[in-house]
């Protein structure tokens, strides 16, 4: 009994070796033009962010994002929804709400900047005209400004939504590329 105690501690402290807790947040800004009405849909969005790195290469993270958007362009793609349109519901939603569940991998490291990819599950309510479910990739860059201070952008976007909500927002799409919300700008700091 002791020899099994004494290989899972021995197992769970190697693996431990070289964890890291990182806790910090992004910070996104975006803009895109409405098909119709002329105004432009503005975006902002503030997301704390906790994870935890098991080795160099591998980590798993939580981050809560809370959005804020114009008025003017939601009252105009809600017009568009009334009137027949099919709308993104983040296109007219005033405020939201998410999670994403991520696993990190780090595919290249180079000096102080290391390359990964961000991949996982996440869940946004938009405030009342329902919610989207979503898997993708997102691929970063973290440049290491200190020991324990990190700089991370991320940009770009593989991956599928699912919307829940009335019938105007009802439906799944798959987005490639680069949109508002999907170029941010972070800071981590590594315990």
């Amino acid at each position: 009994m002791k020899k099994i105690i004494l290989t899972a501690l021995v197992a769970v402290a190697s693996l431990t070796a070289n964890a890291q807790v990182w806790l910090g947040g992004d910070i996104a800004f975006g803009t895109k033009k409405l098909v119709s009405g002329g105004d432009n849909l503005t975006t902002f969005t503030l997301a704390p962010q906790v994870g935890y790195m098991f080795s160099e290469k591998f980590g798993l993270g939580l981050d809560l994002k809370l959005g804020l958007r114009n008025d003017a362009a939601a009252t105009i793609a809600a017009t568009n929804a009334l009137n027949g349109l099919s709308v993104d519901p983040a296109d007219y939603a005033k405020t939201t709400f998410g999670f994403d569940v991520f696993a990190r991998y780090v595919f290249a490291k180079t000096g102080i900047a290391s390359f990964f990819f961000d991949g996982g599950v996440g869940f946004t309510t938009y405030k009342d005209c329902g919610s989207r479910i979503g898997v993708g990739i997102q691929p970063g860059v973290k440049f290491a400004a200190s020991e324990k201070v990190d700089v991370v952008a991320k940009m770009g976007y593989l991956g599928w939504h699912k919307y829940l909500g009335d019938k105007s927002t009802k439906g799944s799409a798959f987005a490639v590329g680069i949109e508002e919300s999907v170029l941010s700008l972070g800071v981590s700091y590594n315990f």
